[in-house]
């Protein structure tokens, strides 16, 4: 791919306005008085029917890409980036899905993927569905919300994809950095969430795109020129995220229990190679859910101090077309896997914990991976 170049180019590393996405993760909304968002829960059950209505309904691929396009008009389309309009152009006239043998991929493009990356496309596409995922008037409107799922959903595909035609990106782990520059008030909505008991202390955005990079610095780059900016007004934060793997021995249980459901690790994928900011080292996190291990003051930023949100999450999930049919199943599928992935996640900041003489939290997450692992044979039972 052609390697572009632009400075000053933020928009995807750093939140810029008080309308963070992290405030469509209920529990940290609800530390926040100052949000105006009421129906929170609405919104994600309408945004949860429309992912099993698109999924069971796949044969209606066509009406969810008319109506997809029919969201959109009201943007200019006009990119000055020709190739991009090649790109869109292409994503209307032909049909993604997800494949299930290597072979299957070579003929494959990424384009929906990639117009995320790039600029133009960024702004003319995905800030319209971030928009409707946030606002509250989006639960009157279903055909907006399930456009929005089903391009989250030609992302989760272009993702699926793309890791099986390229193995070395399944799989990633690691520590990823992404910036913000916050008001106090949203800091201190952060320094609320850090004290809250550890089954709160977590930050949930389903179906969110979150770039970040593995390199420190760029984040850092990022992170200074909105502080310049904005000269001042906002507080430095640096969110420092440990994306680590689910338990293999967990993995290799739940696929034995459930050898229909595909398990991936689209949640966290290196997609340097396919973005238009190369050098940007970028991981696409994808519906993430964090962990909250400690807040902090580490160095300066132009001369402000330093936040740093240290937190874990992982790089599994069960998002895939697999799950729309599995009737009475669904549940104990669900309920196992969410079960091994708690464990998992609470593992490693017990261990992050005892490290760090944070003795207190650490047998808290101890207690947590006890009584987790417990349930599994009394799951596997009622199986």
């Amino acid at each position: 791919m052609e390697q572009r170049t632009k400075n000053n180019r933020y928009c995807r590393f750093v939140d810029a306005s008080d309308e963070l996405d992290i405030f469509r993760s209920k529990n940290v909304n609800d530390l926040r008085p100052f949000y105006g968002g009421s129906v929170v829960d609405q919104r994600m059950d309408a945004i949860r029917n429309s992912i099993v209505h698109i999924r069971q309904n796949w044969d209606q691929y066509e009406s969810f890409l008319s109506s997809l396009k029919t969201l959109m008009i009201g943007n200019d389309k006009q990119f000055v980036d020709k190739t991009l309009t090649e790109k869109v152009d292409r994503i209307f006239k032909t049909k993604k899905d997800w494949k299930g043998d290597v072979n299957e991929t070579d003929n494959d493009n990424f384009d929906v993927l990639e117009l995320y990356t790039s600029e133009e496309g960024y702004e003319k596409f995905f800030k319209v569905i971030n928009d409707v995922f946030r606002k509250d008037d989006s639960v009157l409107a279903d055909d907006k919300i399930r456009s929005a799922v089903f391009l989250i959903e030609l992302i989760n595909i272009d993702l699926f994809n793309y890791c099986l035609k390229e193995p070395s990106k399944q799989n990633f782990q690691g520590i990823v950095y992404r910036g913000m520059g916050i008001s106090k008030d949203v800091f201190e909505t952060f320094e609320a969430l850090k004290r809250q008991p550890i089954p709160n202390r977590y930050i949930s955005i389903p179906l969110a795109l979150w770039s970040t990079s593995s390199d420190r610095q760029v984040a850092f780059r990022f992170i200074t020129n909105q502080i310049l900016t904005h000269k001042g007004e906002k507080i430095p934060l640096l969110m420092k995220i440990h994306v680590i793997e689910l338990k293999p021995a967990y993995l290799k249980l739940y696929r034995k229990t459930f050898p229909s459901i595909v398990v991936s690790t689209i949640c966290a994928v290196d997609i340097q190679n396919l973005s238009f900011f190369p050098k940007e080292k970028e991981i696409l996190l994808r519906g993430p859910f964090f962990q909250v291990l400690d807040l902090y003051e580490e160095g300066e930023i132009c001369g402000y101090p330093c936040k740093v949100l240290e937190m874990v999450m992982l790089n599994s999930n069960r998002d895939h077309k697999s799950t729309a049919f599995l009737g009475s199943l669904d549940s104990p599928a669900r309920k196992m896997f969410g079960d091994m992935v708690v464990a998992t996640r609470s593992r490693f900041a017990m261990n992050y914990c005892n490290k760090k003489g944070l003795t207190e939290d650490a047998e808290e997450y101890r207690k947590i991976v006890e009584m987790k692992e417990n349930e599994l044979p009394q799951m596997l039972e009622y199986l």
